[in-house]
């Protein structure tokens, strides 16, 4: 009787523990929108400086830039797991953290519609929410056809073309997407050209852009910024006089989350109509 009792209090105490709920921290602003999209955020307990959307996320604490992450200010939000992706760093910073009790999960991240799928699966099957995939995955795939059908139907109007696409933190700070990045990887999604034939993202020079002559642009900010300079640096080109130049959000484009598809829509619609940039009077 004595040992029955000792068993049943030993399992008393051990049952917070077995029922504790995940604490989960996300380094990479992709995963941060999947876990959301799973339904998962409630286990959330801290996200890095990519996380921004949605904008609940701001209610929590950040871990830092996830390519200078700190041993310490991971640890001080007491997580139990970890998704990270290739690019979160530095590598000392990850090999503590992977020799901790701390479960860390590196999610495989190919830049294409295709691989945004597989992410989805993977982030649901780290965190036991299966259940949750196949809706997820059902609105993403239903959005990827209505990509593909617009550029079917509409595409003449950008297909081929050769574009540019700049990461814009300001006019002095214009960085054009190089070959083997995700800007590369939104041109090809819209089955264009990129111009830029450099690897990374560099800034280009008056000369570079009078050479390429891109009949495509897209910019991607993030917060506000001054359109008026940026333009003034496609005046020249085949993009601003057939207004070809398009605006939107870094963390919506570049994130390579489940918006993808619904983003590439919104830079197509901008292209087939050719509305021109409305900008501030002076």
């Amino acid at each position: 009787m004595i040992k029955y009792l000792s068993l049943l209090v030993s399992f008393i105490f051990l049952l917070p523990a077995a029922f504790a709920e995940e604490r989960l921290v996300t380094i990479d602003g992709s995963l941060t929108e999947i876990v959301y999209a799973l339904g998962a955020e409630k286990n959330l307990v801290a996200r890095d400086d990519t996380s921004v959307y949605p904008r609940e996320v701001f209610k929590l604490p950040s871990v830092g830039y996830m390519r200078a992450l700190s041993t310490e200010g991971v640890m001080s939000v007491n997580p139990s797991k970890i998704l990270i992706t290739s690019g979160a760093g530095p590598k000392n910073v990850l090999e503590q953290l992977q020799t901790s009790k701390i479960d860390v999960v590196t999610i495989d991240t190919k830049n294409s519609l295709e691989g945004v799928r597989r992410k989805i699966t993977d982030v649901g099957k780290a965190l036991n929410t299966e259940d949750k995939i196949e809706a997820v995955l059902t609105q993403y795939d239903a959005d990827v056809k209505a990509l593909k059908q617009l550029i079917d139907e509409k595409g003449s109007a950008f297909t081929g073309k050769k574009a540019l696409l700049f990461l814009g933190m300001s006019a002095s700070q214009m960085n054009a997407a190089g070959q083997f990045t995700k800007g590369q990887a939104v041109i090809d999604a819209l089955g264009m050209m990129n111009g830029a034939t450099h690897k990374a993202f560099k800034p280009l020079s008056t000369e570079s852009m009078l050479s390429i002559n891109p009949e495509v642009i897209i910019v991607t900010t993030h917060g506000a910024v001054d359109k008026n300079q940026m333009m003034k640096m496609f005046s020249f080109t085949k993009a601003y006089q057939n207004n070809q130049i398009v605006f939107i959000g870094t963390a919506e484009l570049l994130g390579f989350g489940p918006r993808l598809p619904q983003s590439l829509i919104k830079v197509a619609n901008q292209l087939v109509e050719k509305k021109p940039i409305t900008l501030a009077k002076k």
